[in-house]
């Protein structure tokens, strides 16, 4: 994953069951982590920032 930090949690469940991750991808969770904010980990994109990026890119090529 794109962040530095320190592992706080560890999901116990995961450790009992880790197919639960294939099972419920957008629920189940492997660590929680304390971030360490970086210059790089600030110029990560947000999910609508990375939409519109990809958009544009693609524009650009269109044009091309």
């Amino acid at each position: 994953m794109p962040i530095t930090g320190i592992i706080v949690e560890i999901n116990p469940e995961i450790l009992k069951k880790s197919g639960l991750v294939n099972n419920e991808p957008y629920h189940a969770w492997l660590v929680k982590i304390e971030p360490a904010i970086s210059d790089h980990e600030k110029q990560l994109l947000i999910a609508d920032e990375y939409k519109t990026l990809i958009w544009q890119l693609n524009k650009t090529k269109i044009n091309v």
